[in-house]
């Protein structure tokens, strides 16, 4: 999977340190692609990373020519201001944030891990102490509902422009918003990728 997201992209979201691990950071992006976006766009996710490379393209090379709807297409990445219910102005924060947020969530997760020969251990050095698992799982989770809140912004932006993105499944539009419900709902796969369910006797 290509890499979107730069290290910067996270500043005023989520503490990333200075000298973070960027490989897991990239790591937390490819599975935020995958298991998050994907669960919540499902096909329509391939249309939205052709729309945002498209979109960046023109704007680094302003001698291509625009795209079409360049505006519309550039706030479903982006987010921005459009009209919602009853005229009224809305906002949403596009689908790039909402990476940003489930990627953030799933760094939480694997960033206090390293692999060693013996298996993985916490990372810990003498000037710190690891947080506990528990509070690590509860701020990934507070993410996730933000990455999940900013989804449903931008599903209420895709629904008032069925026009313009017709392969849009707007089968959970109502006449004035969303639903806010997705093909498969909200995501399961917290931090591995795996959907898990409690068996009730």
């Amino acid at each position: 999977m290509l890499k979107i997201l730069n290290k910067t992209d996270f500043n005023c979201v989520g503490d990333v340190a200075k000298h973070c691990d960027l490989p897991k950071l990239c790591i937390a992006e490819d599975e935020a692609i995958i298991f998050d976006l994907g669960g919540l766009f499902c096909d329509f996710l391939n249309e939205i990373m052709a729309i945002w490379k498209e979109i960046d393209e023109y704007d680094a090379d302003n001698e291509l020519p625009i795209p079409e709807n360049y505006e519309v297409k550039k706030s479903l990445i982006y987010g921005g201001n459009f009209v919602g219910c009853n005229n009224s102005t809305s906002t949403h924060l596009g689908v790039k944030r909402t990476l940003i947020y489930y990627a953030y969530s799933r760094y939480l997760l694997i960033n206090g891990f390293n692999d060693t020969p013996n298996g993985s251990v916490t990372k810990q050095n003498e000037f710190s102490i690891p947080k506990p698992l528990k509070e690590i799982e509860s701020f990934s989770d507070k993410y996730r509902n933000m990455g999940y809140e900013s989804y449903k912004q931008t599903l209420n932006f895709l629904c008032h422009n069925r026009e313009v993105f017709i392969n849009f499944n707007h089968k959970d539009c109502v006449k004035c918003g969303c639903r806010c419900e997705s093909c498969s709902g909200r995501t399961k796969a917290k931090g591995f990728g795996l959907k898990t369910s409690i068996v009730r006797r």
